[in-house]
Formats: C-alpha cells, sequence, structure tokens
C-alpha cells in the first residue's frame, strides 16, 4: 500500500511541478479528432502491455487493489477541492484550485484512475457479469467527462423579433448558430404577488415552432441542446430572450455507463457474491 501511495504522490507532484512552469492544459488542443486519437493510443497501448507483459511492474501496480484505493483517494480529493473552492476560468494558474479540471494533477491522477480501471478489467474479465458492469461502466462514465471536455461548449445568443444566426463563446468569441432561431412569441406567468413563476418562449428555429421553457431544453441535434436561461425583464412584453445552446458530444458514453453502473448494481443486490 506504501508504494502504490508513494508512486500516487509523485504523479500528483509531477502534475503540480508541470503547472507551475507550463500553466493550465490547452484543452482546446484537445478537441476532437485528437481527444479520440489519444484515447485509441492509450487504450490500444494499455491492452499491448497487458498482453505481452501481464507480469510485469507497470500492469502488476495498475492491477492492484492497493493502486485502485490510492488512485480514488487521490481522485476524490481532488473533486472535494474542485467543490470547496470557487472556479474561475481566469483563475491564477498555480496550483489552479481555482479550475481543477483544467490543471495538469488532475488531468495525470484521471489518466492514471482510468489506466488502471482498464488494466483491472482485462485482468478480471472472468469474475462475473456484475463486476465487468460496475468496472466497464465507471470507466466510460470517466472517459466521457474526461474526453468529452474539450468538446463540450456552451454559447448564448440573444433571441428577438429578428433571425439570429450567431452566439457568443465561452471566451467572447462569435460563433454560428447551429440554425436560425427568431423569436415569435413570449410569455410570463405571476403568481399572486406578482412575482415570475415561471416564463416560457416560442421560437422559430429554421421554420420550425418550439416552445422554449426553463429546464425544458430543445434538442436540436444529436449533440446540442437550446435552454431558455434569461428574458428581456424592462418590458411589460419582453422584446428577446436569452438562450444557451449546450454541445455535448459525448454525453451518450457517460450515460451508457451510468446505466451499466444502474444494471450492475441492481444484479449485485438480486443476486448476491459474484461466482469466481
Amino acid at each position: 500500500m506504501k508504494r502504490s501511495v508513494l508512486i500516487v504522490l509523485t504523479i500528483f507532484i509531477t502534475g503540480l511541478l508541470i503547472q507551475a512552469f507550463a500553466g493550465y492544459f490547452p484543452a482546446e488542443a484537445f478537441a476532437f479528432p485528437v481527444n479520440a486519437a489519444v484515447l485509441f493510443a492509450v487504450l490500444a497501448g494499455l491492452w499491448v502491455l497487458w498482453r505481452e507483459k501481464p507480469g510485469g511492474a507497470v500492469c502488476r501496480w495498475l492491477a492492484s487493489g492497493n493502486t485502485s484505493i490510492a488512485l480514488i483517494a487521490a481522485f476524490l480529493i481532488c473533486c472535494l477541492i474542485l467543490g470547496l473552492t470557487g472556479q474561475d476560468a481566469d483563475a491564477a494558474s498555480f496550483p489552479g484550485f481555482g479550475n481543477v479540471r483544467r490543471t495538469w494533477w488532475f488531468i495525470l491522477i484521471s489518466i492514471a484512475l482510468m489506466a488502471n480501471l482498464f488494466v483491472v478489467i482485462l485482468s478480471r474479465r472472468k469474475k462475473g457479469i456484475r463486476f465487468i458492469l460496475n468496472h466497464i461502466g465507471v470507466l466510460m462514465a470517466l472517459i466521457g467527462c474526461f474526453f468529452g471536455a474539450p468538446d463540450h461548449t456552451v454559447s448564448r445568443a440573444i433571441v428577438s423579433g429578428e433571425a439570429v444566426h450567431e452566439a457568443v463563446g465561452e471566451n467572447g468569441e462569435i460563433v454560428p448558430l447551429p440554425a436560425a432561431m427568431k423569436l415569435d412569441g413570449f410569455n410570463v406567468e405571476l403568481d399572486q404577488r406578482g412575482n415570475v413563476r415561471n416564463y416560457r418562449a416560442l421560437i422559430d428555429v429554421d421554420g420550425k415552432k418550439v416552445e422554449l421553457r426553463v429546464n425544458h431544453p430543445y434538442r436540436i441535434s444529436i449533440s446540442e441542446d437550446v435552454y431558455l436561461t434569461s428574458y428581456d425583464r424592462d418590458n411589460p412584453e419582453p422584446q428577446y430572450c436569452i438562450v444557451e445552446v449546450v454541445r455535448q458530444p459525448w454525453k451518450y458514453l457517460i450515460w451508457a455507463g451510468i446505466v451499466m453502473m444502474m444494471a450492475g448494481g441492481i444484479l449485485m443486490f438480486a443476486r448476491g457474491k459474484d461466482d469466481q
């Protein structure tokens, strides 16, 4: 256990040193197809390493239960830091507590955890369907969140009575909308005290009438959803609304992983311990 903790600590310190000299990880350069190519290379490399030298030092360390415990603990600590500190894209680059997801130490710990999961699955693939479902599900969810992060984009557009074709990206850049949008109508529901209870917008999306409500997005494509986020509060009859276009092409991999974990959990409770 001590050896595993020391190696994980070395991975963290290595990431911290890279963070000190190189700053935040350049996530923009890691977008598709680069992230897919890197993912394939990492998994293929681990598979070849496990096939050729399953008893080697690297494979033995990655397949160790102590390694899993140490990496999960390190990952949870990173997540705890992420949750307890305010996240800001403009935060100081070292040690990076203000933008954890783009720090090298978080990325290296995450990659090590995924490598550990992959080798554990290869090494113990005969333990039973519940083991496979749970571990592959966790791996798929982590891959979707980590490797899909560079492809996750959010842009906002002000939609009024005239067709809008562009939106503003997260860094202030102008990006094209996936479809032209125009506001055809807007309704605000008030409670008895005159406070806003709900609001909805009728939007023309490339000739199709779409009703948007808070927390009820419209799926404009297989990877993009449109959310209603705000509206013109200065006029009794709003002249515009603000929509948010969220692009997340890797979300289906995350959902599939979650479904597999749920299936594994149900089988675990229904049938008890796996047959060895």
